[in-house]
């Protein structure tokens, strides 16, 4: 057999394993890139740039002890809440009781555990209250306009030319004190805000193409705003809500502290600053303790807050 006649029998058999191999070259990179796009996603990145955050991980780390050491008080102390032992009142910190006792010779650290409790369990029905009435409120006059929208955006802004704080004080006053009632009075006194902050978000993504996509397809409206546009403009109220904790703490604390909040015997924050108001020069743990519980809840939630707004913020993007 000639030289041209065995190049002429291999060509075949080189040109076909050249073809394959291209193919399988070709279907890796495919699977990878596959395999990589199912791993990235919106609630990935913003998981990414939050944990990057070293404050942001600081105050998650600390609002999550904070609300481990609430739920679990009576675990954590052998104290009844209300127990009274008047021949050890006014003690100072030691390791029997860790922040001492109180006028009625209560354990301090057990009132402020139970305080804690609730303090937050109120600060959270406030920010139900809240964001749930900024949805419907902030949807219907974003989405539908018209005479909805002036009366409800009229009305928040007639709510918004009083301090927060004063009309808190207003809708407690005429409620009365109790937990239901100050969860009530807060959370209405933060609708306005969050009412607002839902409007500008579905102004801003109602125009656009896969809004009106799903419009087109038949979906009414009640459909197209939960499916399609509040999904897309949860991120501010995320933030606005984690960051809303705090001052919901602060505003209930004071309602306490001026005798509208929650009231004695229930523990809390506020109403035990005020029972050691009157005996804060012979005993400071009294209002010091409580205080500094309040602090280290608002530095938390506060950084917590700061923390989502930069990594839920869609121009850190890369």
């Amino acid at each position: 057999m000639s030289i041209t006649e065995k190049e002429k029998k291999k060509a075949p058999h080189k040109g076909g394993h050249a073809h394959k191999h291209p193919d399988r070259g070709a279907r890796k990179p495919e699977k990878e890139h596959k395999h990589r796009a199912r791993k990235h996603s919106q609630w990935g990145d913003v998981w990414f740039r939050l944990r990057r955050n070293k404050l942001a991980i600081i105050g998650m780390s600390l609002a999550l002890i904070l609300v481990l050491l609430a739920v679990f008080a009576p675990v954590l102390t052998p104290y009844d809440e209300a127990a009274q032992d008047i021949q050890n009142r006014f003690q100072m910190p030691s390791w029997q009781h860790l922040m001492g006792t109180d006028n009625f010779g209560r354990d301090l650290f057990t009132r402020v555990l139970y305080g804690g409790r609730t303090s937050l369990l109120v600060a959270c029905l406030a920010l139900i209250v809240s964001i749930a009435a900024a949805i419907v409120l902030g949807a219907v006059a974003g989405y539908y306009g018209g005479w909805a929208e002036t009366i409800i955006m009229r009305a928040t802004d007639m709510v918004q030319a009083v301090p927060p704080m004063l009309f808190a004080v207003t809708v407690s006053a005429a409620l009365g004190p109790g937990i239901w009632p100050t969860a009530l009075a807060v959370g209405i006194s933060g609708v306005a805000p969050n009412v607002r902050l839902l409007r500008g978000q579905i102004l801003a993504v109602r125009s656009q193409e896969y809004v009106e996509a799903a419009v087109a397809t038949g979906s009414n409206g009640v459909a197209v705003m939960f499916k399609q546009i509040l999904p897309n403009v949860l991120s501010p109220l995320i933030v606005s809500a984690s960051m809303g904790i705090g001052g919901n703490i602060t505003a209930i604390s004071g309602l306490s502290f001026i005798g509208l909040g929650v009231q004695p015997p229930i523990s809390e924050w506020g109403n035990i600053m005020t029972n050691g108001l009157d005996y804060i020069r012979q005993f400071w743990p009294l209002a010091v303790f409580p205080g500094i519980m309040i602090m280290l809840t608002l530095f938390a939630f506060n950084c917590t807050g700061d923390g989502l707004r930069d990594a839920l913020d869609p121009k850190l993007k890369q």
